[in-house]
């Protein structure tokens, strides 16, 4: 998801049930559904029991309504400078780590792309051009950093 997108979500836009999540797309603007990845899904099955599919926004300020931009910002800032991740780290960095991870996976640039809802191969292709060496030994470090918190 890209920013604009995840702080717009609703909780209607999440069935926690059938574990998918549509998501209105700022670019090309149709509306597209996602698997919850299945470590998510109990967690926002309690979520959605607490507060209800009528909730309003998915993700909240303090009053309750959409986060905005700049919470997103400071909250991803916050969270990547507890994990020892470098101040560079963005909300779209996560966007690129899927790609970079489904790459690795050994996915066709065609899948990544169409998840991804690239337009071109091209945007899709330079999560390719990643070194898998550099990756594979930061991925470690992270790993084995107790500061990661590791869904169970």
């Amino acid at each position: 998801m890209r920013a604009s997108e995840a702080i717009g979500l609703q909780a209607a836009d999440v069935d926690a049930q059938a574990g998918e999540v549509a998501v209105c797309a700022l670019k090309g603007g149709l509306t597209r559904r996602y698997a919850l990845p299945r470590d998510l899904v109990p967690l926002v099955r309690r979520w959605m029991k607490e507060r209800g599919p009528q909730a309003g926004a998915f993700f909240t300020g303090r009053q309750g309504d959409h986060l905005s931009r700049q919470r997103l910002w400071q909250v991803v800032k916050t969270t990547a400078a507890d994990a020892g991740l470098p101040s560079w780290v963005r909300f779209h960095s996560l966007r690129h780590s899927v790609g970079v991870h489904m790459v690795d996976a050994r996915m066709p640039l065609e899948s990544v792309k169409d998840l991804l809802r690239h337009r071109s191969i091209r945007s899709t292709e330079v999560y390719a051009a990643t070194s898998l060496e550099r990756r594979d030994g930061y991925l470690r470090e992270m790993e084995r950093a107790p500061e990661i918190v590791k869904v169970r």
